[in-house]
């Protein structure tokens, strides 16, 4: 992996010879790439993520408007139908006390 901040690490060959370089060193050099770039998944799985958030909290707010607007419809034609029966009641109240006199 040329670039990553492993290969910058390389010492000098004025410090240390090639002979001088113990094997744990390479182990670890092995796990700090392999740690790299399980930081560079873990970057691309939260971007990911942070845009199926943002995609579930778009539709969540139009479901949210569009029920708003469906609860508006129909508390106004729930008005509507209790003032309609309303006024039908009135009407066979009258209708009833007409009859009786």
């Amino acid at each position: 992996m040329k670039g990553n901040k492993t290969d910058e690490l390389e010492l000098l060959p004025c410090c240390r010879s090639a002979e001088d370089v113990y094997p744990g060193e390479i182990l670890l050099r092995h796990r700090v790439a392999a740690l790299e770039e399980k930081i560079e998944q873990m970057k691309a799985s939260r971007r990911v993520l942070l845009r199926l958030l943002e995609r579930a909290d778009q539709e969540r707010r139009i479901e949210t408007g569009n029920l708003r607007m469906e609860n508006q419809r129909l508390r106004r034609q729930n008005k509507l139908l209790a003032h309609s029966l309303w006024d039908k009641n009135r009407e066979i109240v009258l209708l009833k006390g007409r009859g009786e006199g």
